[in-house]
């Protein structure tokens, strides 16, 4: 479909412009509601997982509330200006709550119950997620927890932003949703105030999520369903997908990476971690199985759906699993675990054990830092920039930013850690990288950016980087 700008919506008045990389997993999704070929409206929304975007149902429905047809729906990630450039991604499937799946109404278009869709996309998108908090997770989106919304839209005086705007606002008690409609188990409130300046979200921005600070990065627990513009005395209604039902219809079409152990672990004895990931499609999706162990954040240690490691000492293990198909999805995830001292030695034997399976659930495990980079980086010359966001825990002192091409460093950048913060980083190219670079199919090359303190490494990515010709 051909892209055109869309006439004048409103969207996140008094917003903020946001910075390049920040939101490497917010989408535009146009819709085409006449079949004439072109962007006709549009709404916000978020990739959960390579090819999953969630959003709202009334972007995604007809005026009789029905399912649009996905080729009437397009999709563009990861660019702050109003989307001209970046790539159309085509939906496969459009999923709304059905009375079936969640009794008796399913999506009710007039009142806005169960307002959330989940478009499948026809190829996966190379790029960071965002995490849908689990539904136990309820003090994380608690009332009174600050939290941001985006959107594209009207500003004051009218004009449309050409640039994706952020919101700050804080989540309110049920009690002080005044809405009508509103329904407690399946919608939360909230809004900007004075204190954060009255950052309030409008219908455009239906589909956008409610995003809460998740360690270095962001978990997403409500979905914008506003009718009307949300103001601190009449706040934003979203779909409240932290809590069940909604959040098990989410996670339910999600891909989830995950594993268990067949026993507690003990130091120096085997155990057996086995993959038990979900996919919507069905258990037969996954075929590749990658593991971490020395914590790079690059699943190239071990190999297998089940695999048998030894842990030598005593104490807090973690484990990354990658799983994937070729042409399909990727999910990933880390645990925490206790590795418990192995058994004391009895008269030259060493006393039997069965221990049993954890009782202490595992934890997700954040990385210290977290590169940024939306699309293809650009190399201009011989740079490209990137931007690093640093943990509150990440070490102190200086980041070396290296570029690799299979084994061969190609690329390098340093600059002074900043605990809590992003920091833009130009990296230089190498000679041989330029050279590489130059000759490479569409002047693109994949590589793996590798971000370390000393000898620790805080997080690897890949990234696909292209030469302006």
């Amino acid at each position: 479909m051909a892209l055109i700008l869309p006439a004048p919506a409103s969207a996140i008045v008094n917003g903020t412009p946001a910075a390049q990389g920040a939101h490497p997993a917010h989408g535009f999704l146009g819709i085409d509601t006449d079949a004439n070929g072109f962007v006709d409206s549009f709404c916000s929304g978020t990739l959960v997982g390579s090819r999953q975007f969630l959003t709202a149902a009334r972007c995604t429905t007809n005026v009789l509330g029905l399912p649009r047809q996905p080729s009437s729906l397009t999709v563009r990630i990861g660019d702050i200006n109003l989307p001209d450039s970046t790539v159309v991604q085509n939906v496969a499937t459009n999923d709304i709550p059905e009375p079936t799946e969640l009794p008796p109404d399913g999506y009710v278009k007039p009142t806005g119950k169960n307002d959330v869709a989940m478009l499948t996309l026809t190829a996966p998108v190379d790029t960071d997620l965002v995490r849908v908090v689990d539904a136990t997770e309820t003090a994380a989106w608690a009332p009174g927890t600050a939290g941001t919304v985006l959107g594209w839209g009207e500003i004051e005086g009218g004009d449309i932003s050409e640039t994706l705007l952020t919101g700050d606002v804080v989540r309110r008690a049920d009690a002080d949703c005044p809405n009508p409609n509103f329904d407690p188990a399946v919608m939360l409130c909230a809004a900007g105030t004075p204190a954060t300046g009255d950052e309030n979200p409008c219908p455009s921005d239906s589909g956008s999520p409610l995003l809460l600070p998740d360690g270095t990065g962001f978990a997403l627990a409500g979905v914008f369903s506003g009718a009307t513009c949300a103001t601190a005395d009449a706040p934003g209604i979203f779909a409240r997908v932290g809590a069940d039902p909604l959040n098990a219809w989410v996670h339910q079409r999600t891909p989830q990476a995950d594993f268990d152990l067949s026993h507690q672990p003990r130091a120096g004895e085997p155990v057996t971690l086995f993959s038990t990931s979900r996919h919507p499609e069905g258990a037969g999706h996954f075929t590749t199985f990658k593991w971490n162990f020395d914590g790079d954040n690059d699943f190239d240690d071990r190999e297998g759906a089940s695999i048998t490691a030894t842990f030598p000492t005593p104490g807090d293990a973690v484990v990354g699993l990658e799983v994937s198909k070729p042409g399909g999805d990727t999910a990933s995830v880390y645990y925490l675990f206790k590795v418990m001292p192995a058994p004391a030695a009895t008269g030259g034997t060493t006393t039997p054990t069965t221990p049993p399976r954890p009782t202490t659930n595992p934890v997700v495990r954040t990385p210290l830092a977290t590169i940024l980079a939306s699309g293809r980086p650009r190399v201009r010359g011989r740079r490209f920039p990137i931007r690093v966001r640093f943990a509150r825990t990440a070490p102190r002192g200086t980041a070396v930013i290296e570029v690799y091409r299979g084994t061969r460093r190609i690329g390098i950048a340093r600059t002074r850690v900043r605990r809590g913060a992003t920091k833009r980083v130009n990296v230089t190219l190498t000679p041989t990288g330029r050279q590489r670079l130059a000759r490479a199919v569409n002047r693109r090359m994949r590589v793996r950016v590798r971000v370390r303190v000393g000898r620790r490494v805080l997080t690897t990515r890949r990234l696909t980087i292209q030469r302006l010709r």
